[in-house]
């Protein structure tokens, strides 16, 4: 059974994106937030599914509280929820952090 160039090429960018933003979430752990945006951000314009991209806005949204950049954390968290309701934030995010991702959840509409 062989597979058709469309579909090998879909495969080919959606492993791509999961490498991506691989890379991102493992600089953010470094606390090179520079490099974590850039790779996070890519990721955003790749082929990955919605619990991937939520995971993507998660850690962006982690980047810029660490900017204080309080709204547009506050923007990326909701994103986040719009693209997974039961996306997580990291155990290691700080405390702050965690409280807003939490107002977050709160206010984004849950699907009826």
């Amino acid at each position: 059974m062989g597979f058709s160039t469309a579909t090998l090429f879909s495969l080919v960018l959606a492993a791509s994106g999961s490498a991506t933003l691989a890379d991102g979430i493992q600089r953010y752990r470094a606390e090179d937030y520079g490099g974590a945006l850039a790779s996070l951000s890519r990721s955003l314009t790749q082929d990955i599914t919605p619990k991937q991209r939520a995971k993507a806005h998660v850690y962006l949204g982690l980047i810029q509280f660490q900017y204080e950049r309080p709204g547009d954390a506050r923007r990326s968290f909701a994103e986040a929820l719009e693209h997974d309701p039961k996306v997580r934030i990291p155990s290691r995010a700080p405390a702050d952090a965690k409280q807003m991702f939490r107002r977050a959840q709160r206010t984004v509409r849950k699907p009826t």
